[in-house]
């Protein structure tokens, strides 16, 4: 039976990353995940595992089919053999673009999931966010450890 696993509810760390790359390459074939849903990290996932986690899901653009209704029943042979989808809340991934007014650089890294939208997102804006807080402009450049998740990222990028 197709399953979602969702961990919307959760902050992923770097022990949860690891149990869902596990999960998704060691379980029986195909596996019943057809789709995970996450919302955030609670921490900055390590740079070597961010591939390994990347590699565990689907990069072909999704079909109609996929996008409608989630009916186990309808699911196609080919579907049933391949790896699961990402879901960043309920954007599907791979993307061409994040939706407009959703996941800017500022949420991207309150979440800190940049990497993930690096790694998913073809045409990924990262324009200057305006912070609520007192206006001040959010960027990569402004973090350190941003431009350094995002180098990382680049390199390993599949889209």
């Amino acid at each position: 039976v197709p399953a979602i696993w969702d961990l919307r509810p959760f902050s992923l760390g770097q022990s949860h990353v690891k149990r869902v790359v596990q999960v998704l390459t060691t379980w029986r074939k195909p596996s019943p995940i057809r789709r995970l849903v996450l919302a955030r990290f609670a921490i900055q996932i390590p740079q070597d595992l961010q591939p390994s986690f990347s590699q565990c899901f689907n990069l072909s653009p999704m079909t109609a089919e996929e996008e409608g209704n989630f009916d186990g029943d309808t699911l196609s042979r080919s579907q049933a053999l391949s790896l699961p989808r990402l879901f960043l809340e309920d954007t599907p991934l791979p993307a061409e673009r994040l939706p407009p007014g959703r996941f800017g650089v500022a949420e991207l890294l309150e979440r800190r999931a940049l990497w993930v939208a690096v790694h998913f997102v073809r045409d990924l804006n990262l324009e200057p966010d305006m912070s609520a807080l007192h206006g001040t402009p959010i960027t990569v450049g402004s973090r350190p450890a941003a431009v350094s998740e995002l180098a990382a990222a680049i390199a390993t990028s599949r889209v």
